[in-house]
């Protein structure tokens, strides 16, 4: 055996089985599987369990700018993708970025609240219009707001008419139970004939559980209630924020920053310990943003991921559609203005679903009035560390009320609407493992798009101070502030502050050296540099949502808001102080 030779036909049978080995192991293809429907109807809750609770990756789909998440699902050759909540009450771009990429993908699977699944399946499945080669089936949720016999009878009759596989089941149930349920409706998708479809039979009035009626329905007492809670869901998680960064800063500063920067005096020079300890430096700024950022981005999104999951974020939506009405903004408005506290690109990619009539009245508001987790977290730094932490509350009324003063004189009222109780979203208990998928996803965003920003933030300012190019902006700024009641060694930050929000930590230097920042000047460079511009990365994203001409006029008009603000402030602080 050992001297016998092979021949040609040989070695080609043997290439032609090795060949066929490695086409065995070579792992399938994924086939992708698109989650549709309207708001608030579960998909989310489907994704999480289908990705075991990962947050998954975010991407851009089909040439669209607002990211879809996408995760591989364990145990299986399938990519599941979580797609925007559709509306069809308003022209929003999210509703046409969640049918187009449903379009391109191979299997579709359209969650709806069987509660209203009749009014719902007829309004979403002819919009998706997919074609024969593509696969269907129907996820209903809700289940449990249905009566036993409903729930027992209507996914067969659904079935039946639509001509595809439909399913029913409690989205916040077990999570291994609606896997496997979710996965095996998938694989029993089959394609839909539109020519074949029958009208769905609506529900009896005795087999729907109705949302529960409270003072958040109320006209008079529910918009009023909705503002205390909207208020509570942001102060709550601020207010125990500055506690742990303040905790955290005067542990750090002995036991951690103070050794680095006597090692950095000591053994760096130059420009070196400029970029690394030095006022503007990463060990000195980039630490002290991290302790004040971190903490809020955190509780922050906790906060709301608790108000989402429960439904009391829609139900606060609906509550205050007439008051943000006023100031020409919808109730669903509120969806990427909460978002704005965490991160305003974000909030401006979220407005799109807002319609194209009042987007540019929520972007306005989001860049103004939204103060996002980096500038709220810098404000709070400088103001501590100046000792003036009571500024803090006036600042917060000062964001809200001119942003609402400017959104109304720009872009005027819009007409309110209530919605009908049977459209409101049930309120449930908020669940553990959902709130920690959504915090996931925020500190994720945090680290991978704000930390490095903020390392190239504190070497610049760092390289600017050492060259001397901060000193020379006192000059040439210091009769301009005069004018809006500055003083010129807070303009730097003020600068700063327009590239990116963590800018205003510069104002630590002037607040608590000497000679420091008085009250009045504090406030106001706190206030301009924080209102003046959106921050560059956000300005860049506008342009590319809404096209350049539309992002100049609203930082224009966010520009002229800040310096008339600013000097009726300086004005009328001089006034108080005077008196």
């Amino acid at each position: 055996m050992l001297g016998k030779t092979f021949s040609d036909d040989d070695r080609r049978q043997f290439e032609l089985g090795r060949d066929a080995v490695v086409l065995q192991l070579a792992p399938a293809p994924l086939t992708d599987v698109v989650l549709v429907g309207l708001e608030s109807v579960g998909k989310s809750a489907i994704f999480r369990r289908l990705s075991r609770g990962r947050p998954g990756r975010e991407q851009n789909f089909r040439g669209s700018t607002v990211s879809c998440r996408s995760a591989r699902v364990d145990g299986t050759n399938y990519q599941v993708i979580d797609t925007p909540g559709a509306r069809f009450d308003v022209d929003a771009e999210t509703t046409e970025l969640a049918l187009r990429t449903a379009r391109g993908t191979a299997i579709v699977v359209v969650v709806a609240r069987a509660t209203q699944a009749a009014e719902e399946l007829e309004r979403l499945l002819p919009s998706l219009a997919l074609s024969s080669s593509q696969r269907l089936t129907v996820v209903l949720t809700h289940v449990d707001k249905l009566s036993l016999r409903a729930a027992a009878r209507y996914p067969e009759r659904h079935a039946q008419r639509l001509g595809v596989p439909v399913i029913m089941l409690d989205a916040r149930g077990d999570d291994a139970s609606v896997r496997r349920r979710v996965i095996d409706a998938i694989e029993r998708a089959v394609p839909i004939d539109a020519s074949r479809v029958q009208p769905l039979e609506p529900l009896r009035s005795e087999d729907v559980q109705l949302p529960c009626r409270g003072a958040l329905d109320a006209e008079t007492v529910g918009p009023w209630l909705a503002l205390l809670l909207t208020l509570a869901m942001f102060a709550v998680p601020v207010y125990a924020a500055y506690h742990v960064s303040d905790v955290l800063g005067s542990s750090l500063e002995p036991r951690l920053l103070e050794p680095w920067r006597a090692f950095a005096s000591e053994h760096l020079g130059g420009w070196v310990h400029a970029l690394v300890a030095g006022p503007y430096g990463v060990l000195t700024l980039g630490i002290l943003s991290l302790v004040w950022s971190l903490p809020l981005v955190a509780l922050l999104g906790a906060a709301v991921a608790v108000a989402d999951d429960s439904g009391l974020k829609d139900r606060i939506a609906d509550a205050l559609d007439a008051p943000l009405g006023w100031v020409g903004l919808s109730g669903r408005d509120l969806v990427p203005l909460l978002a704005g506290y965490g991160c305003n690109v974000v909030a401006v990619l979220q407005s799109r679903t807002s319609g194209r009539a009042c987007r540019q009245a929520c972007v306005s508001q989001i860049s103004l009035g939204s103060a996002c987790s980096y500038q709220l977290g810098g404000t709070l730094a400088v103001f501590s560390a100046a000792g003036r932490p009571q500024l803090f509350a006036p600042y917060l009324a000062l964001l809200f009320s001119v942003g609402a003063l400017h959104t109304r004189v720009w872009y005027g009222r819009r007409k309110a609407r209530r919605l009908p109780l049977l459209q409101a979203t049930y309120l449930a208990a908020p669940r553990l493992g959902a709130v920690l998928f959504r915090m996931r996803a925020d500190l994720g965003q945090f680290a991978t798009r704000a930390l490095p920003a903020l390392v190239l933030l504190c070497s610049l300012a760092a390289l600017a101070e050492h060259g001397g190019a901060l000193q020379a902006l006192h000059g040439v700024a210091e009769r301009p502030a005069q004018w809006l009641g500055l003083e010129a060694q807070a303009v730097p930050a003020v600068v700063l502050a327009t590239v990116r929000k963590d800018g205003l930590l510069l104002l630590i230097d002037s607040a608590s050296g000497s000679p420091a920042l008085t009250e009045s000047s504090l406030l106001l460079a706190v206030w301009l540099g924080s209102t003046l511009s959106a921050c560059s990365v956000t300005l860049w994203t506008i342009s590319r949502e809404l096209g350049v001409r539309s992002a100049l006029r609203i930082a224009g008009r966010q520009a002229l808001t800040a310096l008339l603000s600013t000097w009726l402030l300086a004005v009328l602080l001089t006034r108080v102080a005077g008196s």
